[in-house]
């Protein structure tokens, strides 16, 4: 018996030398396929007599931790088609394609994919979208409608979902006499043949709920970070609507990314006065 696990043992060390050998370089990481690979050629010829596996990955080969992988890495363990050297080229194009940023990216909804598939895969096109989702839901379990809105980072916070959505929305924001946001409601969405900026809707939905204060959001799937003429004639139109009616328009804010800085505030341009 001393015998036979002596030779075990001796095999195991053999192979893990020669897994070593071919994966374990001092300017590169291994390649995970190339780990499980070899480990696997370990397991199918090193058991005990009972055929359960009796050595594991070794410390030296472990691949690198998820927060290290380059962005390309990160977006190729979406993917499906391919060989790893396919996916990570796939990745980079994909990621060049949309600015080099994951929210452009993340924006796309499952229709908006489909362009995709043939080269990504059904089911990567599904993941990238389930990722959008769960980013949005995370941003909403983070959200403190107790916390008064008295600054546009406030507003932002509420609103920071919208830099994910794939089309141009408009949302409205109703708040109390403390500025607390008690509602968030999604107005319009941009089509061909209907304005983004309906104002009577808008100032409807105000009326109806017994308010004055309120702010209206709605955000650049394409990023750009300066309002359009449109936007600000819109604007105005809703600024002079408030002013007769007494209602108090408190901002109007244009979201185009993520970041803590990607929007643009009427109010702190010193337009809503």
């Amino acid at each position: 018996m001393k015998a036979e696990v002596d030779n075990i043992v001796s095999e195991s060390q053999s192979l893990f030398g020669e897994i070593n050998a071919k994966i374990i370089t001092t300017d590169s990481e291994p390649k995970v396929t190339e780990v499980a690979e070899g480990i696997q050629d370990v397991n199918s010829n090193v058991t005990d007599v009972s055929g359960a596996k009796i050595y594991e990955l070794p410390n030296q080969i472990v691949p690198k931790k998820v927060e290290n992988f380059s962005d390309e890495e990160l977006l190729a363990m979406l993917l499906e088609n391919g060989t790893e050297e396919k996916r990570l080229s796939v990745s980079k194009d994909l990621l060049s394609a949309h600015g080099e940023k994951f929210s452009f990216l993340f924006r796309k909804n499952e229709s908006d994919l489909i362009q995709y598939r043939t080269t990504v895969g059904d089911y990567a096109a599904k993941r990238i979208a389930v990722v959008s989702e769960i980013i949005k839901r995370v941003l909403r379990e983070n959200i403190n409608f107790s916390e008064p809105v008295t600054s546009s980072p406030k507003v932002f916070d509420l609103v920071r979902e919208m830099a994910f959505l794939s089309q141009e929305e408009l949302w409205l924001l109703i708040l109390n006499s403390q500025n607390q946001c008690q509602e968030i409601i999604k107005l319009t969405k941009g089509t061909i043949d209907r304005s983004l900026f309906d104002v009577s809707l808008i100032l409807s939905n105000v009326l109806r709920r017994g308010v004055k204060r309120f702010v209206v959001v709605h955000n650049h799937p394409g990023g750009t970070s300066l309002p359009s003429r449109e936007d600000n004639d819109a604007t105005d139109r809703l600024l002079n609507s408030c002013k007769t009616l007494g209602l108090a328009l408190l901002d109007h804010l244009i979201v185009f990314g993520p970041r803590d800085t990607d929007y643009y505030s009427y109010s702190d341009d010193g337009k809503l006065w």
